[in-house]
């Protein structure tokens, strides 16, 4: 992939890490060979996901990725791939929102931030 079609989806991933970040999320952007943003849910670190950024074959739209290969949504819309993903890293009985605002009452130790990942 060249560097021009690399950065062409940079731009997608920072702002879904964003919106992810938004919802409590830690969330970072990586510029590999094939970009992603690694999300980990901060009250349950072993929930985390690697979320690519690529070109559909069929007319070049850029689409959000799972890990295993499977369409979440097109790019333009990051709100819609961070409800997909949120649901998927939220432990079931643990809304989102709740599990964002009990991060400032765990114990230092414990917090997982952005900087870690």
């Amino acid at each position: 992939m060249s560097e021009n079609a690399t950065a062409d989806l940079i731009g997608p991933l920072e702002a879904l890490a964003s919106e992810l970040a938004a919802r409590g999320f830690a969330a970072r952007v990586s510029a590999a060979r094939h970009p992603y943003v690694r999300v980990v849910n901060r009250h349950a670190t072993a929930l985390s996901e690697l979320i690519y950024a690529a070109r559909s074959d069929a007319d070049g739209s850029v689409w959000f990725w799972w890990s295993w290969a499977e369409r979440i949504c097109p790019a333009n819309d990051p709100q819609h791939a961070v409800g997909k993903i949120a649901h998927v890293l939220t432990p079931q009985g643990l809304a989102v929102d709740d599990a964002a605002d009990r991060h400032d009452q765990l114990p230092a130790d414990a917090r997982v931030e952005s900087s870690s990942l």
